[in-house]
């Protein structure tokens, strides 16, 4: 279609004397840039246009210029083998590196997956750790506390316990009387630092009197003894004159007996027994004039020294 145009153009205008020339000239310029102007897109041949500038002669014969444009098909054959080798090189080469990037992002997402799995792992492990300290430290507290109740439990069978064993009322040659309290050691060891107070009063049963306090100021109790296991210690409460030991032995009155027992073991622990006993009146003796334990005030226990 452009050769056409050209050649009417050319004949009519140009040189109408010589057209197979003109047209000569023009196939010769067309076939010079053809192999110049070609473009493939995916594989397939494009059409690009070229302008040619050609000169002409004028009728008073000056040279002009002028442009004609040409449309330029490539033919498929025009590939040559080179070409083919070269886009197959670059299509390989195009499809190792997407292999390569599709292997990354895989090593990529494997590696995520590996991290994601050592965290959890670690996680684990360390809430594992902690219930393991946890373990840990409520089996040391069991044993602690195990230990303390065996050592308290070895303590409470190995100290000594100093009770009231007998209590009885003793009459002298001269009608008096007076009140002998024997004290035993039950304990498997010593009683140290032991020291004893009593207290008497003998009442009418019909107008008692309060009890007067336990106290430890007397100086003669500065004296402190011993007490071995299995062993007793007597104290002697009295004396009581003649009138009222009759009167207790009758039943006419009522005599009362309290105190306390202060005594430490070998482990450094203090330790006090109190006893309250009753005889006479309407309670009478126990055989042989044995007091009895009254209900209220006998009680053992610990005390800071």
């Amino acid at each position: 279609m452009a050769l056409d145009y050209f050649r009417t153009w050319w004949l009519n205008n140009a040189f109408p004397e010589e057209p197979m020339a003109a047209f000569l000239i023009a196939s010769l310029l067309v076939v010079s840039v053809f192999p110049q102007n070609v473009s493939t897109v995916n594989g397939q041949v494009t059409a690009q246009v070229k302008t040619i500038r050609i000169a002409q002669t004028n009728p008073l014969g000056e040279s002009q210029p002028f442009s004609v444009p040409v449309r330029i098909v490539e033919q498929p054959e025009t590939k040559t083998d080179a070409d083919r080798l070269r886009e197959e090189t670059a299509d390989a080469r195009d499809a190792k590196d997407l292999a390569i990037q599709e292997g990354l992002k895989d090593l990529a997402q494997e590696t995520l997956r590996l991290s994601y799995a050592q965290i959890i792992l670690a996680a684990l492990g360390t809430i594992r750790l902690f219930y393991s300290l946890f373990l840990a430290r409520r089996s040391t507290a069991a044993a602690i506390s195990a230990l303390e109740l065996t050592r308290q439990m070895a303590r409470d069978q190995l100290r000594p316990y100093v009770l009231v064993d007998t209590s009885r009322v003793s009459f002298d040659q001269t009608g008096g009387a007076s009140v002998i309290i024997t004290f035993r050691n039950g304990g498997q060891t010593p009683a140290v630092a032991m020291v004893t107070v009593a207290n008497m009063k003998v009442d009418d049963p019909n107008y008692p009197t309060p009890f007067p306090p336990i106290s430890f100021e007397d100086p003669s109790l500065k004296s402190k003894f011993s007490l071995l296991p299995e062993s007793m210690r007597e104290k002697q409460v009295g004396p009581i004159a003649a009138g009222p030991a009759r009167a207790l032995a009758s039943g006419e009155v009522i005599m009362y007996i309290w105190g306390e027992v202060r005594y430490s073991d070998i482990f450094g622990r203090s330790h006090y027994s109190r006893f309250h006993l009753v005889g006479g009146g309407p309670y009478g003796f126990d055989e042989g004039m044995a007091l009895i334990v009254h209900g209220v005030g006998n009680v053992e226990g610990e005390y800071s020294a």
